[in-house]
């Protein structure tokens, strides 16, 4: 389409982004409709340029153009759309609304060529419904509910209704769980159904939704505001951070786990015993004078061994006791 040649008299057109880091900024633009091209002129907000190399168009943004008129055919292409639509909702709406009970025979189902027929029968799936009376050819009806006695699980009570149902995005949600949940559990198929019959891709369901019955990756950043709680051993490929750990000897905060196990905290309480084949302590200590290191002990015995008159010095025989089993030391002499 020609976008210049369909401008509203009056109006500017302009190009709006929808998606992207220019997401919602308007620009006017010049189209060449020979090359199908947008020319864009620059923005300048708050000493911004977009789009520039910081806030760029990216292969895959959405963009949406106003201030044209639609050509005619483009109209007229809409306006059939909304009749067939219309025409549809017209014939469901046209039908007779019925509800139904209906009781399966446990005897029946046992007889029939398919064992998991039973299990197949779910809330929101469609039967092909047929009474003399009611409905003398097929109708295909929806199954709105399913009781099973305990006494006989295998005969079920089924609740059938053409009754439309109003759905919203949370249904929705819901109806796709089910079908993968049904696909995974019955067909092993990657197709099922959802509640209007219609054919639902699983593996196209598999992208959106985590699984609840079998291993699942999720592909972003998953925030639990009420905590985690592992029932089995937790594994963790590249460590572990908590508290947004800063490591550093001194100006570190928080606790890390790398994933080749080395560990860093801020302080560590061990109820048993620590066990490792090396301790490396870092403590600087400062000890003014000299200092002596040898062995030491406890004196067991002293006897004045200085010699009668006057003499310059006192001597002493100094007797250090044993500190294990043939313990010999030299007796220590002082004045």
């Amino acid at each position: 389409m020609d976008y210049k040649a369909h401008i509203i008299k009056g109006e500017t057109a302009k190009l709006i982004f929808q998606s992207g880091a220019c997401a919602g900024r308007e620009f006017e633009f010049q189209y060449k409709h020979e090359e199908k091209r947008f020319l864009l002129v620059p923005l300048s907000t708050d000493d911004t340029i977009f789009p520039s190399e910081t806030f760029p168009i990216a292969v895959g943004d959405k963009y949406a153009v106003f201030g044209i008129e639609l050509p005619n055919q483009y109209i007229t292409a809409a306006e059939t759309e909304a009749a067939k639509a219309a025409v549809a909702t017209l014939h469901k709406q046209a039908q007779d609304r019925i509800s139904i009970t209906a009781e399966v025979q446990s005897l029946w189902l046992k007889k029939q060529t398919d064992p998991t027929i039973a299990r197949k029968l779910r809330i929101g799936g469609f039967v092909s419904f047929q009474d003399p009376a009611l409905s003398p050819k097929p109708y295909t009806i929806r199954i709105k509910a399913i009781k099973r006695p305990l006494t006989d699980p295998e005969a079920p009570t089924l609740e059938l209704s053409n009754e439309p149902v109003q759905t919203n995005s949370i249904s929705t949600v819901i109806k796709d769980v089910q079908a993968l949940k049904y696909a995974n559990s019955v067909t092993n198929s990657i197709i099922a159904s959802n509640a209007e019959g219609q054919s639902v891709d699983v593996a196209a369901l598999d992208e959106k939704y985590l699984s609840a019955a079998a291993p699942d990756v999720a592909k972003g950043t998953i925030t639990f505001a009420e905590g985690l709680k592992a029932l089995k051993q937790a594994s963790f490929d590249k460590g572990i951070e908590i508290g947004n750990a800063t490591s550093g000897f001194f100006n570190g905060r928080g606790a890390t786990v790398d994933e080749n196990g080395s560990a860093e905290f801020e302080t560590l309480t061990v109820r048993g015993f620590i066990k490792a084949a090396e301790y490396v302590i870092n403590r600087i200590k400062i000890t003014e004078g000299a200092q002596w290191l040898t062995e030491g002990g406890v004196i067991e015995k002293v006897v004045d061994t200085t010699p009668r008159g006057l003499v310059p010095f006192r001597s002493y025989d100094i007797t250090m006791r044993e500190r294990f089993a043939g313990d010999t030391q030299a007796p220590l002499y002082g004045w």
